[in-house]
């Protein structure tokens, strides 16, 4: 007697310790799978964390409606099929479930629907997707319950893997979280019912294996084909700014200006904002070229640059553009300005703060330190869509014709629609 439970119990550890090996097995294939990761950029990782949320909040509203038309079919295939029609008290379980599940699809898809169309709580769209997977396997779980305690085998370990393996992008974290929750909670009903059923369900259990593992490798490839996209997205705006951007100075180019007219002239003809257009030029700056040399005069383009960027910062009221056009020529736009005396104060402000830098004007100069020159007119937007309208190019042109006026009223001056500003 005591010789055959001791074989029973022999018998038992034999089949639980080959369950351990398939475990330890799963985990080392998911392990060397995981190996094969890229190793991502740093300024990546942000954008590519939103966009792994993102798709996983996307994939959630699928799911759910995939969760919610399988529940109702298996309430109708339960009512008309003795094989699916729960035993005793399973059925009020059953029916519990069902109500359950399909008011869980209704509410987390709800709460998807609202996060994805904001995208801007990233933390909760996270805790909303992993709740949602964590909720999806205690329902499986139970569903599984009822099976066994049936006495049928459960497909329910296929529905798991199913889910897992086509929906979620998990980290590694939650990726290993999940796989012990699924692993340990299947194992643990198998050993705490009878043990024999784990064989009665082994293909079952062998299809949750090879799940896991395809589901490493496809979490890998979709966050790989994402990195790669976003890697993309970000050289091509990269490239972008380069072909809109002077590179030297770092201000807008003609081209960049030409397409900020173009898409601000509809919004200024409407408002009927009469825009100041002033073209702006460092005086003498050939001398200072050959006093010092071309990559000084490069300096000193940049720092002009950036002080009259750092000026018109001063002036909150305002929208404006400052573009380099050319040598040392730069063209600035302004719109929102209110009268004449505000525009003569802002030229004025640009002007002064350029000479105040006290660089050492170039040999032959009228100034000791290097200054500017400013012409500028007003451009009136509600003659632009008038038949034989002057386009705004046009502009440019008497913007720089009142630059000449300046420069032959002595440079580091002022020249606004006829009127010489010292």
């Amino acid at each position: 007697m005591f010789y055959r439970k001791l074989k029973k119990v022999g018998v038992k550890l034999k089949r639980t310790s080959e369950i351990l090996g398939y475990v330890t097995e799963m985990f080392s294939c998911l392990y060397s799978v995981n190996r094969k990761t890229l190793k991502y950029e740093e300024q990546y990782i942000e954008e590519l964390n939103k966009a792994v949320i993102l798709l996983n909040i996307k994939r959630i509203i699928q799911l759910c409606f995939f969760v919610g038309i399988l529940q109702v079919f298996f309430v109708i295939l339960g009512k008309y099929s003795s094989y699916y029609e729960a035993i005793g008290n399973l059925k009020l379980l059953n029916f519990g479930l069902a109500i359950f599940n399909i008011v869980t699809c209704i509410i987390y898809s709800i709460a998807a629907l609202e996060l994805y169309k904001k995208q801007i709580n990233f933390k909760a769209m996270k805790k909303l997707y992993i709740s949602y997977y964590f909720l999806i396997c205690i329902i499986l779980f139970l569903y599984f319950y009822t099976d066994i305690q049936n006495g049928r085998t459960s497909f329910y370990i296929i529905f798991i893997t199913m889910i897992f393996t086509a929906f979620p992008i998990f980290t590694n974290s939650e990726t290993f979280f999940f796989i012990s929750i699924n692993t340990t909670g299947i194992i643990g009903f198998f050993i705490f019912i009878n043990i024999n059923l784990i064989f009665k369900n082994f293909y079952s259990l062998l299809i949750l294996i090879i799940g896991w593992i395809i589901m490493i490798q496809r979490r890998n490839d979709n966050v790989n084909g994402l990195y790669n996209q976003i890697k993309l997205t970000f050289l091509n705006k990269n490239l972008e700014n380069l072909s809109m951007n002077d590179h030297l100075t770092g201000l807008p180019n003609r081209r960049f200006l030409d397409e900020y007219v173009k898409s601000n002239l509809p919004k200024w003809i409407l408002n009927n904002n009469k825009v100041m257009v002033l073209m702006i030029d460092i005086d003498n700056f050939k001398n200072y070229n050959d006093t010092y040399s071309h990559l000084d005069g490069d300096d000193c383009l940049s720092a002009v640059a950036s002080t009259m960027k750092k000026s018109f910062l001063k002036f909150t009221n305002i929208d404006y553009i400052i573009a380099r056009i050319g040598g040392e020529e730069f063209l600035a736009l302004i719109d929102g300005w209110k009268t004449k005396d505000e525009i003569k104060k802002i030229s004025s402000q640009i002007r002064q703060s350029v000479e105040d830098m006290h660089l050492i004007a170039g040999s032959g100069s009228l100034y000791e330190y290097v200054t500017i020159s400013i012409g500028g007119c007003i451009f009136d937007p509600s003659d632009a869509d008038k038949p034989n309208s002057t386009p705004i190019e046009a502009y440019y042109r008497i913007a720089d014709f009142e630059l000449y006026n300046a420069k032959k009223g002595g440079k580091n001056s002022i020249s606004i629609e006829g009127e010489l500003i010292k």
